[in-house]
């Protein structure tokens, strides 16, 4: 079992500057350079970090003092096709700043590992469905990592979600009141992202409880089910699909905004009617979603408040709480046009 006195000998600083590094004492004068190499050493030789004391309220990181890294998966370009994730980053950015904290890092995962030092940061911020392997060979401080948008598990991370099951029965339940007997669903699968671009399957939340509740209903058909990548050129080329086998469902629950955008431009260059034929629900809320040629009904997910809120998480864990917190926001559903709106009669 690695000791302070083994980090000591191989960082070649003395055995008490390594207690105070590792257990964060704000009034220790080292440089960031000697900090980095302590904490690079202690991971290099599997030291136990849970072994570090826990500080007295005295001495609880303040905001302003603190240093904190944003990590997320994807790259710039997956900002500009879908601005989800992007709501997500901007929020958490919004109430960093907001609070004081000046020292922001962000970090791209993009299938390879950061190469800036994080051995440093007082706590880390995750965007996305990133391994917890991933995070642990790079910033191995569960206690001060949130992830948000994933939930790899409650009883050890900080986490913000939203509420999938609530937020897909809104959208099914308006057409079911609709009198749409058949309601089609646009996705994509969902995955949980490593290292050297792996990716690994995990369940899609929106399609298990659209599935669940049309089994409920008896209205489930796999053949109304289209499953792609989470683009608007996919959106196209699924509803593409859907137009050309004929016999279209009377409505469509579509994954996100941006499938749901290039699904309706299938529809209107094909002549069919929104919603007179097909009506359409899509989900996140994004900015576009109310200037399509016909402005979409969709689920409004509160990206920028999950960021805001995945920050308030971990100043919780800097002030010294030491139980992990799982947060689950609310959705909110928003009648547009492309649903036919709560006047429309039912068809």
């Amino acid at each position: 079992m690695t000791t302070i006195r083994d980090i000591a000998r191989s960082a070649n600083v003395s055995i008490a500057t390594v207690s105070r590094v590792l257990n964060d004492d704000l009034s220790l004068s080292v440089t960031e350079e000697t900090r980095r190499r302590v904490f690079c050493t202690a991971r290099q030789m599997n030291y136990d970090f849970s072994k570090r004391r826990k500080k007295p309220a005295s001495d609880v990181l303040e905001p302003q003092q603190a240093k904190v890294g944003l990590l997320v998966w994807y790259p710039p370009e997956l900002e500009n096709e879908d601005p989800y994730f992007l709501y997500i980053r901007q929020g958490a950015e919004k109430q960093l700043t907001e609070l004081g904290i000046k020292v922001i890092r962000s970090f791209r995962l993009n299938g390879l590992s950061p190469k800036q030092a994080m051995d440093d940061l007082d706590g880390m911020i995750v965007i996305g469905n990133i391994l917890p392997e991933v995070i642990e060979r790079m910033y191995p401080r569960k206690e001060r990592t949130v992830y948000i948008n994933y939930s790899p598990d409650e009883e050890q991370y900080d986490s913000v979600v939203f509420d999938y099951q609530r937020a897909t029965e809104k959208a099914m339940q308006h057409f079911l009141r609709k009198g749409y007997a058949r309601t089609g669903f646009i996705g994509a699968k969902d995955f949980v992202h490593g290292f050297n671009n792996e990716k690994f399957n995990i369940p899609e939340l929106r399609l298990l409880n659209y599935e669940r509740i049309c089994r409920e209903h008896g209205i489930y058909n796999p053949d109304d089910i289209y499953l792609g990548d989470w683009t608007m050129a996919e959106g196209y080329r699924m509803m593409q699909t859907a137009i050309a086998k004929g016999d279209l469902p009377r409505a469509f629950f579509i994954a996100s905004d941006p499938l749901a955008i290039g699904a309706m431009k299938a529809l209107l260059e094909s002549g069919v009617s929104i919603p007179g034929e097909v009506a359409l629900i899509g989900f996140d809320d994004i900015e576009m979603a109310s200037y399509v040629n016909v402005p979409l009904t969709t689920v409004k997910i509160h990206t920028e408040q999950m960021g805001r809120t995945g920050v308030n998480l971990l100043m919780e864990r800097l002030a010294g709480r030491s139980i992990p917190v799982k947060a689950v926001l609310p959705a909110r559903f928003v009648v547009r046009q492309s649903c036919g709106g709560p006047e429309a009669s039912q068809t």
